[in-house]
């Protein structure tokens, strides 16, 4: 079963002739499902964004911090900068933006420009402690950056979760949820403006995790307490494949 919303949306300043236009499909199918989730072979995998100048790699390790980590091609050189915790990497005229979400508590957001990766500390892994058992090692969050050099923050809000991000005509957009339904959204004037209504309930993920694939396409999964499902987007397409939770374990 699906439905589909046609999705017209004017942004100040833009004439119609180059609005965005949005074509969103929801499906409730299993096995629509279980095959996006095989063709994306979708393993947790660090490796989140990849130019001609880094490879872009995330961590987190929850309330106790997250990183991204920006390898330097020509000399192999890392810098990163706090992150709790990277949900996507997109760049657009050259500049990075870093979307970083936490569902703990009351959740989080936070979205930060950065303009020169090599501006960001330089990452050192520091040495391991010795730990109670007699062998030297890390607690949760050792390894991780503390540094907010090199990024500019554009967004800083609690209680609304980035679960995906995509890039569109030159501008970003966000599939967000504020714990009782979920949005389109972007960020205007360091604040989300939710463009329209997606589900009229919260998805949330503990563990934000973003596939590109070869062909530009991004998906990325979420759950709550009854649904599990991801998200499937294509340039302006939009497609939010829904499961019952019990479905999905019975068929694992």
């Amino acid at each position: 079963m699906k439905y589909l919303i046609l999705i017209f949306i004017v942004l100040c300043g833009c004439s119609p002739s180059n609005t965005p236009k949005f074509n969103i499909e929801v499906f409730n199918s299993n096995q629509m499902y279980l095959d996006l989730m095989e063709e994306y072979d979708m393993n947790m995998d660090t490796l989140m964004f990849e130019d001609e100048n880094y490879v872009i790699s995330g961590s987190c390790n929850g309330e106790w911090g997250g990183s991204i980590k920006f390898k330097e091609k020509k000399d192999n050189s890392v810098y990163a900068c706090e992150a709790t915790c990277p949900v996507s990497v997109d760049k657009i005229d050259n500049i990075y933006y870093l979307s970083t979400t936490l569902a703990h508590g009351n959740g989080f957001s936070r979205i930060f420009k950065i303009l020169e990766p090599s501006s960001m500390e330089k990452y050192i892994l520091p040495e391991p402690e010795l730990m109670d058992d007699g062998t030297l090692g890390y607690y949760i969050g050792d390894t991780e950056s503390k540094s907010s050099l090199g990024r500019t923050t554009i967004l800083d809000t609690t209680q609304i979760l980035i679960i995906s991000t995509f890039p569109y005509n030159k501008d970003l957009f966000y599939i967000t949820t504020d714990f009782k339904n979920t949005w389109l959204s972007r960020v205007v004037n360091g604040r989300f403006e939710h463009l329209k209504k997606i589900l009229d309930f919260e998805i949330i993920s503990y563990e934000p995790m973003l596939v590109h694939s070869s062909n530009g396409s991004r998906l990325s999964v979420f759950y709550n307490e009854s649904k599990r499902g991801l998200i499937k987007i294509t340039g302006n397409n939009i497609d939010v494949v829904l499961i019952e939770k019990h479905n999905y374990e019975t068929n694992n």
